[in-house]
């Protein structure tokens, strides 16, 4: 069973398959650009296939069902959004009237599609925006990289393809808390009880390889359907708090 389409920038990403996890990301698999002279899978009657334009410069799907054409046929499992686990953990220190105390959340072993590198990390004409190195390393015949497609290339928007399948495991710090207790000798002559100052740090840093802006992301939270999908999200904010707690 195939998951809801995802909007203007894909077709659906995520299949449900009986016996196997719920939501993988269904898509092409691709081998790098196309070069000068390389044998490309293409329909015989016509150059334009499900997979765009054959030319060099273009992104270079993988045949894989070996039948000598790109077509729906050629979709496998790309990846799978469900995490192996999911983790936290909290360490506190004090000393005498200082103390710090610092948590962490975290996933492990779960895929991302992130669906921004369609525009941002491939500089074809359906771009408007993309990242300076995408530009910069475009391929070109003077420059035939195999890392970024070429600036006229016409690969088509709605492919969910392996490019954009990232590791979205991360370890976050979700806070730091630093605090000092005033010592009841000096709150004691001004009438108070307690006085404890602290300065925290919400979403201080995230450890992960995943290169959109969080890892920590569901575009369509709310639907089963499409799962694991990074588009356009904003990422978690960071805030600093400073805080003074009196008991009276």
């Amino acid at each position: 069973y195939l998951g809801n389409s995802i909007g203007d920038h894909f077709g659906v990403a995520n299949i449900f398959i009986e016996g196997k996890a719920p939501g993988l990301f269904w898509g092409y698999k691709t081998d790098g650009i196309i070069q000068e002279g390389d044998d490309v899978p293409q329909k015989s009657d016509n150059k334009n296939t499900v997979a765009g334009s054959t030319d060099p410069g273009n992104i270079k799907f993988v045949d894989s069902n070996g039948d000598g054409m790109i077509t729906e046929d050629d979709k496998v499992i790309l990846g799978d959004p469900n995490p192996d686990f999911t983790y936290g953990f909290q360490t506190r220190l004090a000393y005498k009237d200082i103390s710090l105390s610092v948590s962490f959340n975290g996933v492990y072993g779960n895929d991302l599609l992130n669906s921004n590198l369609r525009y941002e990390a491939m500089p074809s004409k359906n771009s408007s925006n993309i990242r300076k190195d995408a530009f910069a390393n475009a391929w070109r015949a003077d420059n035939p990289t195999n890392r970024y497609p070429s600036v006229n290339s016409t690969n088509p928007s709605t492919a969910v393809l392996d490019r954009y399948i990232e590791d979205g495991s991360f370890l976050r710090c979700s806070d730091i808390t630093l605090g000092y207790t005033i010592p009841k000798s000096l709150v004691g002559k001004i009438g108070f009880q307690a006085i404890n100052v602290f300065a925290s740090v919400k979403n201080a840093f995230v450890i992960t390889d995943y290169s959109g802006y969080d890892p920590e992301v569901n575009t369509f939270a709310f639907d089963g359907l499409r799962r694991g999908i990074d588009m356009n999200s904003f990422p978690q904010s960071r805030s600093y708090i400073f805080g003074l707690s009196v008991t009276f």
